[in-house]
């Protein structure tokens, strides 16, 4: 349980980061001003600037990083089979963050190529092996498993979150 738990606080401050010190035009902060209203967001980001100061490396490399970490703890249990070849999934959340850094770096999507994203993404890849993901999920435990989806999903869905609307 702690493991779960440590997955959910990870995603909690990357939201958290998304929320109030990235841009305003991110699919969270427009759900989040829809729901608590636009007076509600600014204010609270507002509050949150002026009182907790966060240095760029963390508003900018933390986020990813975290999300790496989570989704590679969460994709070590998932193979593909390839020519009768099990493959585990936990390389791809660090191939997909460095292919976005790739893709910055060369101007083929929006964003800024930045090594501090690699040596952060790279680096909580490695923790994921170093840490939490030496424990086996319990496959007969249906709390585990509700769980482990659950922060499977909610994995994915802060990348979407973290999308920035035009």
């Amino acid at each position: 349980m702690k493991k779960y738990a440590a997955m959910v606080a990870a995603l909690s401050i990357s939201a958290f980061i998304y929320l109030f010190y990235r841009t305003n035009q991110t699919v969270i902060n427009q759900l989040f001003a829809i729901v608590f209203g636009v007076d509600v967001y600014l204010f609270l980001k507002s509050f949150f600037h002026a009182n907790l100061k966060l240095p760029a490396q963390i508003i900018y490399s933390l986020p990813g990083a975290l999300w790496v970490w989570v989704v590679s703890i969460s994709s070590r249990d998932v193979f593909i089979e390839f020519k009768g070849a099990k493959i585990s999934l936990v390389i791809l959340p660090l191939i997909v963050a460095l292919g976005f850094e790739l893709f910055q770096y060369f101007h083929w999507i929006n964003g800024h190529f930045d090594w501090w994203d690699v040596v952060y993404s790279t680096t909580f890849w490695l923790f994921s092996f170093i840490s939490l993901n030496k424990q086996k999920r319990t496959s007969n435990d249906k709390h585990a498993k509700f769980y482990y989806n659950l922060i499977f999903a909610g994995s994915y869905l802060i990348v979407f979150f973290a999308h920035v609307m035009n």
